[in-house]
């Protein structure tokens, strides 16, 4: 049986105290009172989601995924699903594992890689319809997302996908070039 709740519990639950932290009051009082595994029974344990919390983390994400080339601002994102952009940030990250933004992150540098290996766009034209505004913050990211730039990578993409088109005799000279001395 869950314990009652006093007027001065209430009050502090509606205050906005985080109920999972230890160090507030109301949740040393409830684990003194009972044992603590009462606590997770009202305010659950972090873990596990309500329908309604992964209903709202899985809309977001699909709105990120259809928006993805779009310029878009959390704050805006937060607000069209009736969220907080504290709160959305931390259950988006307790689905995903990783905060929102960082997701949109992710999902652009594969769609660029996807038009650096599938389109011959420049490498300005990739950034812009991948959703990055700025070409040297798309270089820097995309460079610590794959570990090259994205002329790099579209270089290597390119080497790996000319590789064994030449005949038997071609191929060695393509790999290993002779050099000429003048």
């Amino acid at each position: 049986m869950p314990p009652r709740l006093t007027a001065r519990t209430r009050h502090e639950i509606q205050v906005g105290r985080n109920p999972q932290d230890p160090a507030n009051p109301l949740v040393r009082r409830l684990q003194r009172r009972e044992g603590g595994s009462s606590l997770f029974r009202i305010f659950g344990d972090g873990n596990h989601q309500s329908r309604h919390v992964r209903e709202h983390a899985e809309q977001v994400r699909a709105y990120l995924e259809a928006n993805l080339t779009q310029d878009l601002d959390m704050n805006a994102v937060a607000r069209a699903a009736s969220l907080s952009p504290f709160y959305l940030t931390r259950i988006f990250k307790q689905r995903y594992g990783v905060p929102p933004y960082r997701y949109l992150i992710g999902l652009r540098i594969r769609y660029a890689s996807d038009l650096l290996r599938e389109s011959s766009l420049s490498v300005t034209q990739v950034c812009h319809r991948s959703g990055f505004n700025s070409l040297s913050h798309f270089i820097t990211t995309f460079r610590n997302h794959t570990g090259m730039s994205p002329s790099q990578y579209r270089r290597v993409v390119d080497w790996q996908q000319d590789a064994g088109r030449f005949g038997q005799e071609t191929e060695p000279l393509v790999e290993t070039p002779r050099r000429m001395n003048f």
